[in-house]
Parts: C-alpha cells; structure tokens; sequence
C-alpha cells in the first residue's frame, strides 16, 4: 500500500504549498505542531567565495574591505569563508575579518570576538577589544579585563581601557586597580 503522501493522486495534509513537493521538511514550532517551512541553509557557489577570497587575500587593504562588504551581503551564506578569513595564516586577512566582527548585519559575534582576543597579532586582539566595546559585549567583560590588565601589548591594553568604559562594571575596578598600581610608567598609568 501506497502512503498518501507518497501518491501524486492524493494530496497531503499540509496543501500544496507547504514545500514537502520541493524536498523541504516542516519545522516545528513550540507547541510541536508544525509550522512554517524552513529551506535547507545556503552556501556560497564556489566560484563565488574564491571571488570573495581572492579579494581578501589582496595585498590592498581597500579590496579586503570590499571583501568584509562582500562577506556582509552574502551573510550567513559566507560565514565559513569568514571564519576561514578569522582564522587564516595571513595577519592582514584576520585583521580584515576582525573587522567585519564590528558589523550589526552579522548578529551575535562575540562567539568569534572572544577567540581573537588570543590571536597572536597585537593587531587583531586591539580590534577585537575595540569590537567588544562597541558592539556592547558585556557578556565579555571579564576577557576584556584580562586584555587591559596582561596583554604584553600596550596598543591592546590601551583599547581594552576605552572598551571597558564603554561595557564594564564595577567587577572590573579591582583589577584595574592593581593595574595601575603596577605601571611604572607615569605617562600610561593616567590610560587607567
């Protein structure tokens, strides 16, 4: 016996527009039901992300914010090419991917920004902290403090500061405070 679903001759439950006839799957909502019908996610052709890799790869710094751009448009369909870009051996590539962190049309970054703070390019940390301030992460708080009271980089504590001003709390003045009590340099102690 043949099921109804399976029979051209018998239509389902769901009408014909419920994407069943186009290989999608019902999601449910809730309360369990089902609901509207979400198509499989999408991912870049191939010749589309090596359009947008090679830009990235560039040596100008222009084409790698054309690629950010890029990689903004086609979001979340290139979100392994930026993931690729946040984790690449070139520092201008994570650098230029770090920055595409810093855009709202990505959603939620702080999962990527926290993971830069330990990238090995003072470079990148520095915008990852600026990235934390700006986008609000107070969730990242605490990894921020880190960065403005043990970086080695001065650069990076330095926009660990102004992130903090923008997302800490006071949890974060006792460790602040022994920061600056620690900076024998006049010039940068007034930074805390």
């Amino acid at each position: 016996e043949v099921p109804p679903e399976a029979d051209p001759e018998v239509p389902h439950e769901h009408g014909p527009d419920c994407g069943h006839d186009q290989g999608e799957t019902p999601r449910a909502d809730g309360d369990g039901e089902e609901g509207t019908v979400e198509p499989e996610p999408e991912v870049l052709t191939k010749e589309r992300r090596a359009e947008i890799a090679k830009l990235m790869a560039a040596k100008s710094q222009g084409d790698r914010m054309k690629a950010v751009d890029e990689i903004v448009a086609e979001w979340p369909k290139s979100r392994q090419l930026l993931e690729d870009s946040l984790a690449s051996r070139s520092k201008n590539v994570r650098i230029a991917a770090a920055w595409a962190l810093q855009r709202r049309e990505l959603g939620d970054t702080s999962a990527y920004v926290e993971k830069r703070f330990r990238d090995f390019a003072s470079d990148v940390r520095m915008i990852a902290v600026r990235v934390a301030g700006n986008r609000g992460y107070g969730n990242l708080e605490y990894q921020v403090l880190e960065r403005a009271t043990g970086d080695p980089d001065q650069i990076v504590r330095s926009a660990a500061l102004m992130a903090l001003e923008q997302i800490g709390t006071t949890r974060c003045l006792g460790g602040l405070l022994i920061s600056w009590e620690r900076e024998e340099d006049t010039h940068k102690r007034k930074r805390y």
